[in-house]
């Protein structure tokens, strides 16, 4: 399901049909967000996320489209990354 909307989406982007909402956010609360839902599944694989944000970094985002893109590469780092690993990010 999540790769059909996946590729939906994909498609959706590159025909210029999916519309943005574009809104001035704080990125911490969306990084926290899902980083929160994704830390039982670093867990399973005795790894721990190590995301930092500045608490004041704000850019104008489409809220949903930000969380979808966070998602996939916090999903992917997991998902490829040994067990063990320390995944670390940074966004200023």
């Amino acid at each position: 399901s999540l790769l059909v909307n996946g590729l939906l989406d994909l498609s959706r982007i590159e025909s210029g049909e999916m519309e943005l909402t574009l809104q001035r956010l704080k990125l911490k609360p969306i990084v926290d967000r899902v980083c929160g839902a994704l830390e039982s599944r670093a867990a399973t694989k005795k790894q721990l996320l190590h995301i930092e944000v500045d608490t004041l970094a704000i850019a104008v985002v489409d809220a949903q489209a930000v969380e979808q893109v966070l998602t996939n590469l916090v999903t992917n780092a997991i998902k490829y990354s040994p067990e063990g690993t320390n995944i670390r990010s940074r966004w200023k």
